[in-house]
Formats: structure tokens, sequence, C-alpha cells
């Protein structure tokens, strides 16, 4: 096949060269036929036509994105296809015509061949689209991962078109562009796995409002975003709108590792630079790890994109306002909603108007919160009530909107990817751990861009090296936990922590080489005891092989403290007990101490201390990539 290809784009290049005077009007000068063929073979046209050169042939997989029948194997087929039809004055004035359906094409060879007096289609669809949007720059968004889907586990980036109106309104009405595995309805989520990892779906770009992602990202699924304007200039800016229109219903194979939503989003944006921005050398392609190389990179001499600008979840909005109230408002707060959300109660009454405001914008995030979790008849109604209740206030004061405090954002975060290396003190010797974690982030990194008291690892696995030998003492597949937290403790605002760990490890300290297959999982209730201290427990089971005296099943109790003094020192206190309940009732008690210290993105040290029999001291060193 590759053979074929090649043959194929031989003789197209000679014909290329053969029928260039269609293209120019008159016979080619072989400086004309040279630039033609250097053209074919352009990076930037490559980029535009999705040209994978290892595999001889585009990454769009729909017949109706290339001109040529030999267009997606062959770039310089599809250059002479569509150099004709867009100097073609033929049906100029159909949407079909070649300048209507490839715009980002047109503009581009413009500028390369100097086009100056062909004929021009009118092109309505796409001039309505592009004019009625006035876009005059472009936003990278990026929301932050959510637990609840393994489609969004990494967090998800998308592109927004930003009009010139759009600043005075929140750019909520303003062109947002995605692009996602299409996914048939009630599909389970192991299938949705296995097939997002082997390339089982078709995706593609779809369009819609900003408003419709800050619906779903930040009041459904309750994600913060971060909105990073592009510093792009004009030309810039209208080749990638351009490109898009091109690739609006063009369908692509989507890998969930690689070829997934952060890269053909960042794929747009490499169309107008030369910057490695999807050089990250890894064989997977996590969303934060792309929005940090492309915060490193320059363009043309200056960023390719501004600070961040923050978009807190309707969640984090109701917590910070809760955060901000007095005891007495706080009590007038439990009251209302304790009384069905009637403000007839004289903890409300005796506030002051202000008091009242706040309360009464509390009570609205908290109601679309409720609905979002049970859409009951009564909170409709309770949003009629509330919003009569702040016309009423408005009348004798003006409201003052409680802004959120935003965190770090995302790019200040720590690499997806780690190495370790540990000296460690067993009780019986000493030895050294080698370690890797494929991604992502556990209970002690850097919460910039990622979701706090929360952990999720993949592929995380530790050797011990002693006396030339190494042996496997422990691999993760995956390892996720969530405190669940914070919460105000109204009634709905409980979520519970949570934890599953799939993978190989050892049952105690002690043994050797009885690295062994295991799953644990818990459930339970999580607490902030203050603003520094969080608390859980868990009850749960395991299930593993069998070895030695132990069984393969388990009851358990664990209990942790997460105490998080400074973004320098972070620390880890847990107890687990197992009571194997087919092995003689034997049980065995683990103690977990883990302390970080460092808040660089690119390293930290941990110190741990633990105990299932045997004692082990470690200290280690952590390098983020």
């Amino acid at each position: 096949m590759t053979i074929y290809r090649q043959i194929l784009r031989t003789i197209s290049f000679f014909f290329l060269i053969l029928t260039g005077s269609t293209i120019y009007g008159a016979v080619p000068t072989p400086d004309q036929n040279s630039l033609i063929a250097k053209l074919a073979q352009d990076p930037q046209w490559l980029k535009l036509l999705h040209f994978d050169s290892s595999a001889g042939s585009s990454e769009i997989i729909s017949p109706d994105f290339f001109i040529s029948s030999q267009g997606r194997f062959d770039p310089a087929s599809e250059l002479l296809a569509t150099m004709e039809q867009l100097k073609s004055d033929q049906n100029l004035d159909s949407d079909q015509h070649g300048q209507c359906r490839f715009p980002a094409r047109y503009q581009w060879l413009k500028r390369k061949l100097d086009w100056q007096q062909e004929a021009k289609a009118q092109c309505r669809a796409f001039n309505e689209w592009a004019g009625k949007q006035q876009i005059d720059s472009l936003s990278l968004i990026y929301a932050t991962g959510y637990l609840d889907n393994p489609a969004s586990f990494y967090g998800h980036l998308l592109l927004r078109l930003n009009s010139q109106a759009g600043d005075f309104q929140g750019n909520l009405l303003d062109t947002s562009i995605d692009y996602g595995a299409i996914i048939p309805e009630q599909e389970s989520p192991l299938v949705y796995i296995a097939k997002g990892l082997s390339g089982g779906y078709e995706a593609g770009f779809t369009q819609g409002t900003f408003y419709e992602q800050t619906q779903t990202y930040g009041n459904i699924e309750l994600r913060d975003m971060w909105d990073y304007r592009l510093l792009l200039d004009a030309d810039d800016t209208r080749l990638i709108t351009s490109h898009i229109w091109e690739l609006l219903g063009k369908k692509f194979t989507y890998y969930y590792l690689t070829k997934n939503c952060a890269y053909r989003i960042v794929e747009l944006i490499q169309l107008v630079t030369d910057a490695p921005l999807l050089d990250i050398n890894k064989s997977w392609v996590p969303p934060v790890d792309l929005l940090k190389q492309i915060k490193q990179q320059s363009h043309r001499g200056a960023p390719l994109i501004g600070s961040a600008r923050y978009i807190p979840s309707r969640q984090k909005r109701f917590y910070n306002k809760y955060r901000q109230l007095t005891e007495n408002q706080k009590r007038a707060l439990f009251g209302v909603i304790e009384n069905a959300i009637h403000l007839d109660i004289p903890d409300y009454l005796d506030l002051q108007v202000t008091e009242q405001m706040a309360i009464v914008d509390i009570l609205f995030d908290y109601v679309e919160l409720r609905i979002n979790n049970t859409d009951l008849p009564e909170y409709q109604e309770a949003k009629r009530r509330l919003l009569q209740e702040m016309l009423k206030l408005s009348s004798h004061t003006e409201f003052e909107e409680v802004t959120s405090n935003a965190p770090e954002p995302p790019d200040k975060g720590q690499n997806s990817s780690a190495i370790r290396i540990a000296a460690t003190h067993h009780q019986t010797q000493d030895y050294l751990e080698l370690g890797f974690r494929g991604s992502y982030f556990d209970l002690l990194n850097l919460d910039a861009g990622r979701m706090p008291m929360s952990q999720l690892m993949m592929m995380d696995i530790s050797l011990q090296l002693h006396n030339d030998n190494l042996q496997l003492e422990r691999l993760d597949l995956l390892n996720l936990r969530t405190y669940g937290l914070p919460n105000t403790g109204l009634p709905g605002d409980n979520r519970n922590a949570w934890n599953l760990r799939v993978g190989w490890d050892k049952p105690d300290q002690q043994c050797s080489n009885c690295t062994i297959a295991s799953i644990d999982a818990g459930y339970g209730w999580s607490r902030m005891l203050n603003d520094q201290l969080a608390w859980n427990l868990l009850l749960g089971g395991r299930f593993a092989q069998t070895t030695g005296p132990y069984g393969n099943f388990a009851g358990t109790v664990s209990t942790e403290f997460l105490f998080s003094a400074s973004p320098a020192y972070r620390a880890l206190l847990r107890y687990t007990r197992n009571d194997y309940i087919n092995s003689g009732n034997i049980n065995r008690e683990q103690f977990l101490l883990e302390q970080r210290f460092g808040n660089d993105p690119e390293w930290d040290i941990r110190l741990t201390y633990q105990k299932a029999v045997a004692d082990e001291f470690s200290v280690g060193f952590n390098m983020y990539f």
C-alpha cells in the first residue's frame, strides 16, 4: 500500500506540473512549477489536511473533506484539486464552491500565491456564520477533572471564539468549539474505556454557545473552568476560525489517551505556529500537560497565551458565599431551608437588608444545586419566591455580588507523570525504592487546577532494589480517592468520601516476594475539622489472592486525616484495619504517615513512615514531568 501511494504521489506531481496552466492561465514557468511542488509539502498545507506523514494519510476519515479522490493520501493531488476549485468562476453563488467549503485553504493560498484577480464566491453560509459572531480573538478553556465520569478524569480543553461584544456579557453567547467521541447512549464506562483506548469510536468537532458549556461543566458537573486568551493577530485568528468551519461535521478516529479532545483543540492552534505545542514526549496526552506546554511557548517573539481568568463552578461560588456569612446569617440560612425555603422566620426577618440579600443570593445557588440532584416542583416554586424577595430587597439597596477568590491556575500545577527514588529503612534491611507514576496526582500533590482532597493515580509502580535484586513492591492500575469536601452540612450538601484501588500489593511489610493481585474499596463520611484539617471514615472491603495466612476477602475500616498547613507542606495520616473473614479471623492493622515538603511544580520531597506488621521509614524525591 505504501508503494502504491508513493506511485500515486509521483504521478500527481507530474500531473500538477503539466496542468499548471489551468492555475496560472498560461504555461507555468519552472519557478512556478517549483513553487507548486513546494506548496504540496509545506508544513502548513499538511496541517490544513491533518496529514500524518508517518501513516501516509490524513487523520480525517470523512470523504467529503477532500476534493480529489486521492486527497486523503496525496497532498499534491489535493492541492491541485483545491487550486482548480478555488479559481473556478462556476457556481459563484453556491455555498458548495471551493472558496466557501474551504475558506482556510483559500486564505492560505491567496497569501502564498498572491492571488489578486480571482472571482469571488458569495459564500452566504460561511459569511453569516463568521460575520454574525464578529470574532476578534480566541480563548483556550480548561475544565478541571470530574471523577464521576471516566471520560472526564483528566480535565477537558475547548476553544471559544470571542466576539467583539462578548466581554460585556461574560462571553456567554460566544461560540465554543468542542471535540469529542461520538458515543452511543447508555454506553457502559468499561465499554467506553476499552473502545476509547483502541480507537473504537469516531469523533468530531461540534459548536455551541459558551453558555451551554458553562451550564454543563460549571453548573451541572460542578467543574471549575479557566479562560486563557490566545495572543494571536487578526490573520492567525481568521485562519483558525476558517479552518474550524472546514472541520465542522467531519470525522476523525478517537483515541482516549492520545488523539483526544486536548490534542485536537491544541492542533487547531498548532496550525499558525511552529512552536512545539504537541511535543510533550509522552505516549498519552493529558490536557493539563498540553496547557502547561502552551503556556511556556512564544509566538513571533511574544507569549502565545495570556494569564488565566477563573470561572468558578456554581458549587465553588456557593461555598465561597457560605464562608463569608456571619453566624447569624448561617443560622438564618439553615432555618429557611428547614422551613421549606419560606422566608417568614424570625432569624431571617431580624437581619439587615444587606444581610438578607446575601441569604437570598446563596439560596439561589443552593436551590439550583438541589435541582441538579432532584428536579422537584417545590424547588421551582422556591426559585420564584426567591426572585420576588430579591426584587423587593433591591428596591431598598443595591446588591453587591460576592466575588470568588481564584485558586492557583492549572498551568502552575505539577505535571501529570512522576518518577521517584527513595531510600528506605526496613526493620530487617535497607533498600532503594524506584517508582514511576503514569498519571495523575495523589492527595499530597499541589491542588492547582485539580480537585482538592482527591486522588487519581493510574499505572503507579514501585520497585524494590536490594543487593542487585529488583522485585515488585506495588502496582496500582487505578487508585481513586476523594473526601467529597467541602460541604456545609446543609440538607442535600453531604457528598460522601470513597476510594477504589485495583492492582497488586503486599498484605503486610514483613513478607517478601508476596505481591498479589487485589482490589480495595470503601465508602463513608468526611468533615472539615478546620480550614487546614480534613477527616474521613470509610467502611469497605478487600478482595485479593490468597497468600500465607491471609484469605481472599476482608472487611475494612479506615480513617485518615489530611493536614494542609501551607502550600509547601501537607501531611497524611491513615489507619486501616483488615479483618479476613475466611482465614481464622486474622486481622491486620496498617499505619501510614506521609509528609510532602516543597511546592515546586517540578519536584517535592516525601518523608514516609508505615507499619504493617513491620516498620518502614523512607526519604524520597519525586520529579514531575
